[in-house]
């Protein structure tokens, strides 16, 4: 079953975001993260882990917005999907990473699918 969970407005903060800037502005960026996932996936019901899933994203861009590389969005998003219960933890046993795609269509944000896998 794919569960799908919309993340208006929002992208995740690149893996470059997090290795770079003070340590203040990193552990807000994560901070913020976590909080956004949580608060839309308990409005949008996103049922809790209890297997192995493949995370894919969908990042919809508006404007100017530059595309990121496929895994710079996964460092911080599984972090707050671990820390949710939408996973299980990041490791191999419990996390597929599967396709991140781009598009200028729709309103901007991020879609994350996530798969449960046998």
């Amino acid at each position: 079953m794919i569960h799908f969970l919309w993340l208006p407005a929002y992208r995740p903060p690149t893996l470059n975001q997090l290795m770079r800037g003070t340590l203040k502005a990193r552990i807000r960026l994560a901070k913020e993260c976590k909080q956004f996932v949580g608060a839309y996936a308990r409005m949008q019901g996103t049922p809790p882990a209890t297997g192995r899933r493949r995370v894919s994203l969908t990042i919809v861009l508006k404007g100017r917005q530059q595309e990121a590389d496929v895994d710079a969005y996964f460092k911080s998003l599984l972090d707050a999907l671990v820390h949710h219960g939408l996973l299980l933890s990041d490791r191999v046993e419990h996390c597929r990473l599967g396709d991140v795609t781009h598009t200028r269509l729709g309103v901007p944000g991020t879609r994350v699918y996530l798969e449960d896998l046998p």
